[in-house]
């Protein structure tokens, strides 16, 4: 009698034994956008950046789909059109002012308007607010961790960058909404709170850090919804002391007597079935001067004057809380330089890659 009565009590200790207790959510949410890059200096022309979804589950495994673009395949990523048409001018008028919005098709960066081209496994585990992620691959290790926080609300959880094997920056926001919610380009165009860009950027052999809060406010008030598709926003920045000057226009940008200093920019839907948008930006002068060049500004009635070359591609995908409202995004660039280089330079200088996030809550 005395055996069966120990063997009764020790059946709640079994049943709650470490091995079948759920492993914790990583700030209590499954779903996450990932924006990670590596970006150096000296990197030799290895940059790149993976913008992924990671999955956790309570079984203490996670899982990721990512879009990858790496600098040493340059030649694989092009500049892609999303199909969308977007602007308020006459884009056929070679001479039309540039004082509005081109109406031009949205680029992107390559095979981000297909499914994702690399998928991995592997497990977590948390110590305090650190998350640590050991990736299953074929060769070597991969393991990355991070700093776990949640927003004032609640509803909202943040993946600081602190160690990752194979990059060198990331950032990273989480909820309980899935990867199929997303919120409209009208509802995003009404969000009311300061979004301020974070952004890690490579080029000519230059890593340059985030600037200032101060210097960083992103200018979603200014964007409006596009005349032609209403799954993007324009924005016509007037004027840029950094950019659009006549060392890269010599006959329109600044300094010159037109002195077009302004930046035209674009936002766009990629897929209405997931958090997929993309970033696309120019300087207007660089369209100005790509149309002084066209011998056939008949070839399609939409492109001239509308940017071809260097401009700027940065997907994005939507940071949506528990709620399954917008906060922003998180992002990466991978703009390749399409020409080729003067002699005694290497066209892969002139490359641009970042990773970047655009959030309220940092």
């Amino acid at each position: 009698m005395r055996l069966f009565l120990v063997s009764l009590l020790l059946l709640p200790l079994l049943a709650a034994s470490p091995a079948q207790a759920a492993a914790a959510l990583p700030g209590g949410r499954p779903y996450y956008v990932v924006a990670t890059a590596h970006l150096t200096p000296d990197s030799a022309y290895q940059n790149w950046g993976r913008l992924s979804w990671y999955t956790f589950s309570t079984s203490g495994t996670v899982s990721s789909r990512t879009w990858t673009w790496e600098q040493a395949r340059r030649t694989e990523i092009p500049r892609t059109k999303t199909g969308t048409l977007a602007g308020s001018s006459n884009c056929t008028d070679r001479t039309a002012p540039f004082d509005k919005v081109l109406p031009c098709y949205v680029r992107t960066a390559h095979a981000y308007t297909d499914p994702p081209t690399e998928e991995r496994t592997g497990t977590f585990s948390l110590s305090g607010d650190v998350l640590h992620i050991t990736w299953n691959v074929s060769s070597g290790s991969w393991s990355e961790e991070w700093y776990v926080s949640t927003n004032s609300a609640g509803t909202l959880a943040k993946l600081e960058f602190k160690y990752n094997t194979k990059a060198t920056h990331g950032f990273g926001y989480g909820s309980t909404s899935g990867f199929s919610t997303r919120r409209a380009m009208e509802t995003v165009e009404q969000y009311s709170s300061t979004l301020y860009l974070r952004q890690w950027s490579w080029s000519n052999k230059i890593l340059t850090p985030p600037a200032d809060l101060s210097k960083s406010v992103f200018q979603l008030p200014s964007y409006t919804q596009c005349d032609q598709d209403s799954w993007c926003l324009t924005y016509l920045q007037p004027s840029s002391t950094a950019a659009c000057q006549k060392g890269g226009c010599p006959t329109y940008g600044g300094g010159t007597t037109p002195n077009i200093t302004s930046i035209q920019y674009y936002l766009a839907m990629i897929s209405n079935g997931d958090r997929r948008d993309t970033l696309w930006h120019f300087c207007s002068c660089l369209a100005m001067e790509q149309a002084l060049k066209d011998n056939d500004p008949a070839t399609d009635p939409y492109e001239p004057p509308c940017y071809t070359g260097n401009s700027h591609v940065k997907p994005l995908m939507q940071i949506i809380d528990d709620n399954g409202q917008f906060q922003g995004w998180v992002g990466v660039e991978a703009s390749v330089y399409p020409y080729s280089a003067p002699p005694g330079e290497d066209v892969r200088d002139k490359d641009m890659f970042a990773v970047l996030r655009i959030a309220n809550f940092l």
